[in-house]
């Protein structure tokens, strides 16, 4: 594809202290996606969620979001603009394991704030409003039965050809 080899060594140089700690907030983002969509009680959304973080960390960390130490090694392989210097992986992912436990830490704060006078944020003091979550599920069955009936419609168009 683009008239690259399949599998050739990066000699892409990434390192220094942004591109460090872009790694941190990269792969801290990426585990309080995941925790929260499962938290939310919508696992299900969770690849989606998962997909359009890491698009946008792309752009929004100076490391182009690796987040993760299998896509790190992975980006050894492709001499491209996105790959990464085998030496440098080393110090990546060691930055990947300082993001990874970041998030234990704000999701331990958070769980203390709950147990105690103030909630973390005002989104979880809605999730535990049962009113909040009664007026949720009625919102999301109306969207729902609105999104079938959209698409019987758009089924039964007669496209000109």
């Amino acid at each position: 594809m683009y008239e690259l080899p399949a599998i050739e060594w990066s000699t892409k140089s990434r390192s220094g202290s942004g591109l460090w700690l872009a790694e941190v907030v990269a792969t801290a983002g990426l585990l309080l996606v995941v925790f929260g969509t499962v938290r939310s009680g919508r696992a299900n959304v969770a690849p989606f969620a998962v997909g359009a973080y890491i698009a946008a960390a792309y752009w929004f960390t100076a490391s182009t979001s690796f987040a993760n130490p299998a896509v790190t090694i992975a980006r050894t392989l492709s001499n491209t603009f996105t790959g990464i210097r085998p030496n440098a992986v080393p110090a990546f992912i060691a930055f990947h394991l300082v993001g990874g436990g970041s998030p234990g830490g704000i999701l331990t704060i958070c769980k203390g704030a709950e147990r105690g006078a103030q909630p973390c944020d005002a989104s979880e003091s809605l999730t535990r409003d049962r009113g909040a979550r009664s007026r949720h599920d009625s919102v999301t069955s109306s969207v729902a039965s609105w999104m079938s009936t959209a698409s019987s419609r758009t089924s039964t168009i007669e496209w000109p050809s």
